[in-house]
């Protein structure tokens, strides 16, 4: 009963994999069929989750192919982490090559290889449209990865082979008969050893000169973007600066209005605290001995018939302790009173430093306007060609590899001195310290 449960179980799990298999399908045939008669929609996101399992995977392939090719209305376009492969980048590198509407694009994190870089840079020899597109640090990294454990393991597989060789001479030395079926066997391995080095090398090098092709036919389509957008972009800068300008002016004049308009009230305000004060001092005096010698100081080196705020301040620093409680009311309505005038000041210097950003920014404007006019006419976009951009390739010599004569013995007699046989024992040696040395080490040159 429990074998019979178990292949029942077994047999469901298959058919809801099926199921959802052709659900998948039939999503991405629906997909395909939207993009392909899409003439509204202009951003589409399709990012997978890999984590939870939610992505197209290589289905992704025939939105791309058959509903991107003809899509005329797609800008922006985000299909990362789909794991889509070689196959949806070519399908990808395919659809762009026709496609002229589509500038931004989010691929990363879809399990790509050299071949899936190679089939995206022959797209964009010909797309100078796609522009907004960052590099897929996950999927190069990846590649390098893989490329650097390639060669990693090759170094491994030579070491055994280079032991299978030494084996096969064990029994009589390097001077005597090799086991010759060991000796095949052994150099076999140390050829594919070293053909695996070879595609480890050559993997990586190709992946960093696609991916840096890539960056500088993108650096081209921007150039090229900002060239045909120059006019434009001249034009809506002038437009700019120009209701910048007017709302810069319209401040300054408000602000002049607003002073004029306060200066009146505040002159009568300014005379009003004075007159206020020699009230209060006078009846204070009324049927009381004050000393009002402070009161007489201040006129005699004020002399005005007028209180500013800081002049009240320095009036109120003079009065004696013991009279403050007689004075303090009239200290506080005046003070309330000259503050407004604060207050006004306050709102016209906001003006005027909102009015100062503006003609900042109205210069800017006007900077932006002959920039992008003087790079509309100052290159023909079809000339515009990809920087040279390093792609980062390390040339680095494979370890082991030994010199000409490096092991080469001396020898001499019969009045004779010249060099002699190869020293097979130490050759060995270093060839194994110096492998040894690289399996122990970090990443290979050139690899992350």
């Amino acid at each position: 009963f429990q074998a019979g449960a178990g292949a029942y179980r077994h047999h469901v799990l298959n058919v809801a994999q099926q199921h959802q298999a052709r659900e998948r399908v039939e999503a991405a045939l629906a997909l395909a069929a939207a993009l392909a008669t899409n003439r509204t929609l202009q951003r589409l996101v399709l990012a997978g989750n890999p984590a939870k399992l939610l992505a197209f995977g290589p289905l992704l392939t025939a939105p791309l192919h058959l509903g991107l090719t003809v899509n005329t209305a797609l800008t922006f376009l985000d299909v990362s982490g789909n794991h889509m492969g070689n196959d949806g980048a070519v399908a990808l590198g395919a659809a762009l090559r026709r496609n002229r509407t589509l500038t931004a694009l989010r691929w990363d994190d879809n399990l790509i290889g050299v071949e899936g870089l190679k089939a995206f840079r022959g797209c964009l020899y010909g797309n100078k449209k796609l522009a907004d597109v960052p590099f897929n640090d996950k999927d190069v990294e990846r590649i390098l990865q893989g490329y650097a454990a390639v060669y990693k393991n090759s170094l491994q597989m030579e070491l055994a082979a280079r032991h299978g060789i030494f084996e096969a001479y064990k029994v009589y030395g390097y001077k005597g008969n090799p086991d010759r079926a060991r000796l095949n066997v052994a150099m076999t391995n140390l050829k594919s050893a070293k053909l695996e080095q070879a595609r480890g090398r050559v993997g990586k090098d190709q992946s960093r000169k696609n991916a840096a092709a890539i960056q500088a036919a993108l650096v081209r389509n921007r150039q090229v973007a900002a060239i045909k957008g120059g006019a434009k972009a001249a034009r809506e800068h002038a437009k700019m600066a120009k209701k910048t300008e007017a709302g810069a002016l319209k401040l300054d004049a408000k602000a002049k209005d607003t002073i004029a308009k306060a200066e009146a009230k505040v002159w009568t305000v300014r005379h009003e605290a004075m007159l206020k004060w020699r009230k209060a001092v006078k009846k204070a005096a009324k049927g009381r001995a004050l000393d009002l010698m402070w009161w007489r100081e201040f006129n005699a080196y004020w002399q005005k018939d007028f209180l500013s705020l800081a002049a009240m301040r320095a009036l109120w620093a003079q009065v004696p302790e013991d009279q403050r409680a007689l004075f303090q009311p009239v200290h506080e309505k005046v003070q309330a009173q000259l503050q407004a005038e604060v207050k006004v000041l306050e709102k016209v210097s906001e003006m005027q430093f909102t009015a100062a950003a503006e003609r900042e920014e109205v210069e800017y404007h006007k900077a932006m306007e002959k920039y992008h006019s003087d790079l509309a006419n100052s290159v023909d976009p079809k000339q515009v060609q990809p920087p040279a951009l390093p792609a980062g390739i390390v040339a680095s010599v494979p370890p082991g590899t030994t010199a000409p004569g490096q092991f080469r013995m001396a020898w001499g007699g019969r009045g004779r001195t010249g060099r002699g046989q190869t020293d097979w024992n130490s050759r060995r040696a270093w060839i194994t310290a110096q492998l040894q040395a690289a399996l122990a080490g970090g990443p290979p040159p050139g690899h992350p």
